[in-house]
């Protein structure tokens, strides 16, 4: 049953990249939409592709260098708080802000060149994925 499912996906795939020239998103309707998006859940299930969550430890960071450049949410590891800074490329203080289990940080750029300071407890980054409307 499973190899018939990833038949499936697989010809649905390639029909659709085959396709993709003429594919307009904005045609279609919201439930064409759903359906499309569920099939591409379901088509990187059968990759085994996986957010990448990294719990970051205590310490001091470098944009670029030890952790790389993007968009994140930031969420606590544990039950205590713990204090975030970051600083622009030039060393000066940018952001600080606190982050518990009741209070994550749903969007952070961070380019390369800048640093990060994570004090009291470790803090889990993970991509930043949108408001999940």
């Amino acid at each position: 049953m499973k190899k018939v499912l990833v038949l499936l996906l697989v010809f649905v795939s390639l029909v659709s990249a085959a396709s993709a020239e003429g594919f307009n998103l904005s045609a279609m309707t919201t439930e064409e939409l759903v359906s499309l998006r569920d099939a591409a859940n379901a088509e990187l299930a059968v990759r085994n592709f996986q957010t990448k969550e990294v719990v970051v430890p205590t310490g001091e960071y470098t944009i670029g260098v030890d952790i790389p450049a993007g968009v994140y949410t930031l969420i606590n590891s544990e039950n205590r708080t713990s204090l975030i800074s970051t600083y622009e490329t030039d060393g000066s203080l940018d952001l600080t802000f606190n982050v518990s289990q009741e209070k994550s940080v749903g969007k952070l750029e961070l380019i390369d060149g800048q640093k990060i300071e994570i004090i009291f407890d470790s803090i889990v980054f993970k991509p930043y994925e949108g408001l999940g409307f």
